[in-house]
């Protein structure tokens, strides 16, 4: 199990050097299924846009704060939308492997999209992150 968690450590790291978030926090996610990755993602503006283009980067917000204003979609939301784009249901005990622990934003499309476990490494502060999941019986685990 241990191994297992390390290997996906290891890749959501890589995924987040794909970032294009000009605040510098990189953020990966993959979401996994039977032991096999079904999508990944990482926050960076949607298809088209640039990152420059972000109001929210360019009037350097604190973490968390004016989350209305940001122009990029958050790894999770990515990994979510790839999956829904191949097809692919989620509903089946699907996990989420990801960076940063997701928001409370992320967490209701997380529960929604029937992921049953997420693991993440770094804390995120949210008040309603562990309410949503405690209520619809995710499993949130911090990755030492």
């Amino acid at each position: 199990m241990k191994n297992k968690i390390n290997f996906y450590k290891d890749i959501i790291l890589r995924i987040s050097e794909n970032s294009e978030c000009l605040s510098g926090t990189k953020v990966g996610a993959v979401i996994t299924l039977d032991n096999r990755i079904i999508a990944e993602g990482w926050n960076s503006p949607p298809k088209k846009c640039n990152a420059e283009d972000c109001y929210r980067c360019n009037n350097k917000h604190e973490s968390g704060k004016n989350i209305e204003t940001i122009l990029c979609q958050h790894a999770e939301q990515g990994a979510i939308a790839t999956a829904a784009y191949a097809g692919i249901s989620l509903k089946k005990g699907a996990e989420l492997y990801c960076t940063h622990k997701p928001c409370s934003s992320c967490a209701t499309l997380i529960v929604h999209s029937g992921i049953k476990k997420v693991y993440y490494i770094n804390d995120y502060v949210s008040v309603y992150t562990d309410i949503i999941f405690k209520k619809a019986g995710i499993k949130c685990l911090k990755i030492e």
